[in-house]
Formats: structure tokens, sequence, C-alpha cells
């Protein structure tokens, strides 16, 4: 990828420092940074240049490739934004770069990691169904019956005819059902 040299806020020999390029993947390292409102143009399409090739990736079926692509994209967005606009935008790219990134997760069948990434998606963007909808799918996988149908109920009350989420509703209770007859198949055996 490179390095790519940013502009600072003041000339740097106005501050007495010299320039000095970044490596990306120095940067999705760093925890939230402040930066200009040039840096964030330039890190947004970088960006978004990375999340289509984790989207190729993904349509490859190579998701343990396209998961790296979207985990390195969401280090790169993670920088206070100057302004509102950029804010905006951030958050733009932040939300589908998650939101992939759990859909590889789930692909993976790494429910744990699908859960905790739909949940940061969810507390930037509470009413977004894909990453409620992963988030109770990974639930279900869990055996976490009652998350599963909190997102359900969740979802249904913002979109009630949903028929992906009615199916995942019954899905939900087809498995616990099991789950419980086979809990309860064990538990008699114990006590025979």
């Amino acid at each position: 990828l490179g390095d790519v040299e940013f502009r600072p806020a003041r000339s740097a020999a106005s501050s007495g420092f010299p320039r000095k390029p970044l490596s990306l993947s120095m940067r999705s390292e760093d925890k939230e940074r402040v930066v200009t409102i040039e840096e964030g143009e330039e890190i947004l399409a970088k960006v978004g240049d990375m999340r289509t090739r984790g989207n190729a990736l993904f349509n490859a079926k190579s998701y343990a490739d396209a998961a790296a692509m979207y985990k390195e994209c969401c280090g790169l967005v993670n920088f206070v934004p100057p302004t509102e606009e950029l804010r905006e935008l951030c958050d733009g790219m932040k939300v589908p770069c998650l939101g992939n990134l759990a859909a590889c997760k789930i692909h993976l069948k790494e429910w744990t990691e699908a859960q905790k990434i739909c949940s940061k998606v969810l507390a930037i963007q509470g009413s977004n169904l894909k990453a409620r909808y992963r988030r109770a799918q990974a639930a279900v996988e869990l055996q976490d019956f009652h998350a599963a149908k909190t997102d359900v109920e969740a979802a249904l009350a913002i979109e009630p005819n949903n028929s992906d989420f009615k199916r995942l509703a019954a899905e939900i209770q087809k498995r616990k059902e099991a789950h419980r007859a086979r809990q309860s198949k064990i538990f008699s055996r114990l006590f025979k």
C-alpha cells in the first residue's frame, strides 16, 4: 500500500518538526486521533478503495482475506473528524466496513466476533437492520436465544413485515425448542 504523506494542520516549518510519512498499516493500530480535513478526506478515499477490494474478496468467497481488508478499513477510519460533515462521512464509511466485517465473521463461523462487531454498528446506527439480523444470527448459533429474540423483536418494531426477520423468529423458536429437548434428555439420563 505504500506510505502516504499527510499535511499537518500547521506547516512543518512553523511547527519546528519535520513532516513524517505515515504507513497505512501503522495508522490502523492508532487509537482515535485528531486529523485535519484534508487528512480525513484522504483517509476516507483510501478506505473506499480498500473496501472495494474487500468486496471483491468477499464475492470470491475469500472471507478471511476480506475480513482482514475490512478490519484494516475500520482501523483507518478510527479518527476524530474535525467537522460534522466529515464525521458523517466517516460514520458512513465505518458502518458498511464494520457490517461487511461482521458478514465475513458469520461466514467464518466466528459468532462471538460477529456479535461484537454488529454491536459496534448498532452503537453508531441503531436502526441498522443488517447488523441486527447478523447479530441475531450469531446469537442463535451461540444458543443465546434471548438476545436473538430481542434483536428480532427490535427489528420487527422498525419493519413489521420483514420476511427475513419473521423467518429468523421461527428459526429461533425451533432451535430453542430443540435445545430444550436435548437438555431435558441429558438431565433425565443424569438422574436415572
